[in-house]
């Protein structure tokens, strides 16, 4: 039985190889952070996230790096640095579609402006850009700051009980923070 396993994993690390000979070979050139067999940068997240960026970005820099990338586990991860090259990416309707980290939080927040992709997210980009822009933004600041005033209370006086089901609290705040907003 313990051969047939091995060599079912065996099999399955040979298919993984060979459908990613293509990837590798068009991502050959690209510099990037020393990559571990299997684990690839992963050993690099293991920090705090703000560590890991930090990391990644003194990377680019020290090396003067335009792109770079960065394998974890089985999955490429490209990194543009100038913003011109970003710009070219995102103004291409050919390349908007969401990675598969956002596909994982898809039953929980179904498909809207945060994991949509290509042309349904440029659309849904525009429609809201004017709701959140700066000046928009400042005209709420007030209000967002008693709300969180509110919310802090509410917390407050909710710790002083032996059990606390946040979740509820959360959902409350963010009720009254929205509604109290959108009907003002």
């Amino acid at each position: 039985m313990a051969i047939v396993s091995l060599l079912v994993l065996l099999a399955i690390l040979m298919v993984k190889w060979w459908s990613n000979r293509r990837r590798a070979h068009l991502t050959n050139k690209l510099p990037g952070p020393y990559h571990y067999p299997f684990l690839g940068a992963l050993p690099y997240f293991l920090f705090s996230p703000d560590k890991t960026w930090r990391y990644l970005h003194k990377f680019a820099k020290t090396h003067a790096l335009p792109i770079y990338k960065t394998l974890v586990l089985n999955t490429l991860y490209v990194n543009l640095m100038v913003p011109e090259d970003i710009q070219v990416l995102l103004s291409s309707g050919k390349y908007l579609n969401k990675g598969q980290a956002y596909q994982l939080l898809e039953p929980w927040v179904g498909k809207g402006l945060f994991n949509s992709s290509g042309m349904k997210w440029r659309e849904r980009r525009k429609m809201t850009a004017p709701a959140f822009s700066i000046g928009t933004m400042r005209k709420f600041v007030e209000a967002f700051k008693e709300h969180a005033e509110r919310f802090t209370q509410l917390i407050e006086r909710e710790s002083k009980n032996e059990y606390t089901e946040i979740d509820s609290l959360v959902s409350k705040g963010t009720m009254h923070a929205v509604c109290g907003n959108t009907f003002q």
